[in-house]
């Protein structure tokens, strides 16, 4: 078997054991799932990144090759500490506006109930062929939506645009 079959084979095992799972989520589910933990990483990097801008910001004029060591530093840092303290973090910079600080946090929200499903209630509170709890999903696209465009205002406005480098 090469590895394209292997990976194929692997594949078809852990997904025929996902349908005979209790909590078992639908495709369309899963669809949402990797679309809420998309999102959540984009917007945790953006997180990251104005904590890394603000503080490479207190060293003071330096090369930028030292800027971008205690940036990877401060990277390596960043990937122990929680999505919430991140949060708390960037809010105390006091420059991010309640909304965003709401979007996120309901943003955090749906990443942990979808990353630690319990299938019956998600699919019980997101089921597509419903029309209230469709609704449910729309909620919670809105706000992914919304999250990442408030974001990425907050970013331009707290970090600016990043200034590229000719080759």
């Amino acid at each position: 078997m090469n590895i394209d079959e292997e990976i194929q084979y692997l594949l078809q095992n852990i997904k025929s054991r996902k349908d005979t799972h209790p909590d078992y989520i639908s495709d369309q589910l899963e669809s949402i799932q990797a679309t809420i933990l998309a999102s959540h990483a984009r917007l945790e990097n953006a997180l990251e990144t104005r904590i890394i801008v603000q503080l490479t910001k207190t060293v003071g004029t330096i090369d930028d090759t030292v800027r971008y060591k205690i940036a990877a530093f401060i990277k390596q840092l960043l990937v122990d500490i929680s999505f919430r303290n991140k949060l708390n973090i960037v809010e105390g910079y006091k420059d991010a506006t309640e909304g965003l600080v709401s979007l996120l946090s309901k943003t955090n929200k749906y990443r942990n109930e979808f990353a630690h499903p319990d299938g019956m209630e998600l699919r019980n509170k997101y089921n597509f062929r419903e029309s209230k709890t469709k609704e449910n999903i729309r909620n919670l696209l809105r706000c992914l939506d919304q999250a990442e465009k408030e974001m990425d205002n907050y970013f331009i406005k707290a970090v600016g645009v990043p200034k590229m480098k000719e080759k």
